[in-house]
């Protein structure tokens, strides 16, 4: 576009107050029926633009004629484009003026309409300011604000702030009094909107080393928050494992009582509790009587149900008297204590001569185990001596392991835990050992082992935490991993903070 070079006084140009006059003055300044009434005694042009504000001013490339309605002049185009520039620079300098007097901002952006078309998109888009009049003229003045300037121009405060304008020459007038933008992502704001657009200064400080990242004082404030929702998390996340192991690993037991009556006695062996391998002549054993205390009587077939037995654990030889010790017809118990009593008469002889040592012992040991298994004799813990009545009260116990161990190398162990007590027998010589066995309790009682957490219940408890303090589940968090390499390529946070916030 040609430059002027040298301009006649602004006051003086008639094109700059035909567009002063009915453009600016009432275009953005509605005028009042009073004004009309003036104008109209000027000039009857000017009357025809003043009753239509909106104007439809074309420049006819074929023909070289301004054309306004029924006004058809004919300057050339370059002299309008040198004036319609002017006219712009004269506006621009008197609303900058009048801006910094006022501590006022405008924003000056790039419009490429002609001024005609910019001043009929401005007029004919609705405001979106909640106004009850439908006049656009009242609508205008109340979206306006009044500069006293020499041109009675008007500028409408829509929030925006002023962008420094390289050259005149690339703004219309609607550029210069609006300030609009025409950016996609400001359309909303060109007309109203009181959301501004975020400058590129404020962008700039929400980057941290080429990543964009939330800054604002609520997200600081909310990434304090998940900072620390995410330390507690940890936290109970960690503990639960801890408890989680050492329930795996100690589990708690769970006893019952089931009453059984009559209750099977177990498998019971009596064994010299000297088992010396060679010649040994204190070694030996012998079962005279088998007594029962219900019916007060000694009982033959016990003592012919009763096997003799040598037993071979561990380098010694056990001599072993052995009882109960089948799966059918097996003694059993109706009455506890005393009453329901076995009383085994039981001869041991005496080390004499040079067996008799600091070492030598006389006396039985006794084991009960399950019918149809082997005792442990080595382990065996439970003794008897001569010349007493060596009572064993007993509690059957079934323990229900979850996993063995070297100690307990079965899932289901039965044993019978004993409670001692003896008397002593007056008339008995010494080689007379008599051991009583009777139930304490006719209740068997069941031992389980259970483990108090499981893999189900670990997860659970963690994710009811995360989601009470967080809010997350799996699908969020699956998005946001989606979404990682998606914000590693863009070089921002934003895409995270939104998926999860």
């Amino acid at each position: 576009m040609k430059s002027a070079p040298e301009i006649m006084p602004v006051e003086d140009d008639p094109f700059f107050q035909k567009v002063s006059s009915s453009v600016v003055r009432d275009l953005y300044r509605p005028s009042s029926p009073t004004n009309h009434q003036q104008l109209n005694q000027q000039d009857h042009s000017e009357q025809e633009s003043i009753s239509s504000p909106v104007k439809e001013y074309q420049i006819s490339n074929n023909s070289n004629i301004y054309r306004d309605d029924e006004v058809v002049l004919t300057p050339k185009i370059e002299e309008i484009e040198d004036r319609q520039t002017r006219a712009q620079d004269i506006i621009l300098q008197v609303i900058e003026n009048e801006a910094m007097r006022n501590h006022k901002t405008v924003t000056v952006e790039s419009f490429s309409q002609p001024i005609s078309q910019d001043v009929q998109n401005f007029v004919m888009t609705p405001t979106p300011q909640n106004n009850s009049s439908n006049n656009p003229q009242q609508v205008a003045q109340q979206n306006t604000t009044r500069l006293d300037s020499p041109h009675e121009v008007e500028i409408p405060t829509i929030g925006k702030k002023l962008s420094k304008r390289k050259s005149s020459k690339n703004l219309s007038l609607f550029d210069v009094i609006i300030g609009g933008n025409k950016s996609k992502n400001n359309t909303n704001n060109q007309f109203g909107n009181n959301e501004p657009a975020e400058s590129e200064k404020h962008k700039r400080k929400r980057t941290i080393c080429g990543w964009q990242i939330p800054l604002r004082w609520y997200q600081i404030l909310t990434a304090i928050g998940w900072i620390v929702m995410i330390g507690v998390s940890l936290w109970y996340s960690i503990n639960s494992i801890v408890n989680f192991v050492d329930a795996i690993n100690n589990p708690t037991t769970s006893l019952s009582y089931v009453e059984e009556v009559p209750l099977p006695f177990p498998a019971i062996s009596i064994c010299n509790w000297n088992a010396l391998t060679n010649n040994c002549s204190y070694c030996g054993l012998r079962l005279e009587k088998v007594f029962r205390a219900d019916i007060q009587k000694d009982i033959p077939e016990y003592l012919q149900q009763a096997e003799y037995k040598e037993i071979r654990q561990d380098d010694s030889l056990f001599r072993c008297y052995v009882f109960n010790n089948r799966s059918i017809n097996v003694v059993t118990a109706n009455y506890t204590g005393y009453t329901g009593s076995l009383s085994f008469f039981v001869r041991v002889p005496r080390p004499t001569g040079s067996d008799v040592s600091d070492y030598s012992r006389v006396g039985l040991q006794v084991s009960f185990h399950s019918n149809g298994t082997m005792p442990d004799l080595v382990g065996e813990t439970n003794f008897a001596v001569p010349r007493r009545d060596n009572y064993f009260m007993l509690t059957k116990i079934i323990t229900s392991r979850l996993k063995t161990t070297p100690i307990n190398p079965q899932l289901v162990d039965v044993r019978w835990e004993p409670v001692t007590s003896d008397v002593e027998l007056i008339g008995a010589d010494e080689t007379l050992v008599v051991i009583s066995v009777a139930y304490a309790t006719l209740n068997v009682n069941y031992i389980t082992e259970v483990v108090t957490s499981s893999i189900e219940s670990l997860f659970g408890e963690i994710a009811g935490f995360l989601g009470l303090t967080m809010g997350l589940d799996m699908l969020k968090i699956l998005r946001g991993i989606l979404d990682v390499p998606y914000s590693i390529k863009d070089r921002t946070l934003m895409n995270l903070w939104n998926t999860f916030n």
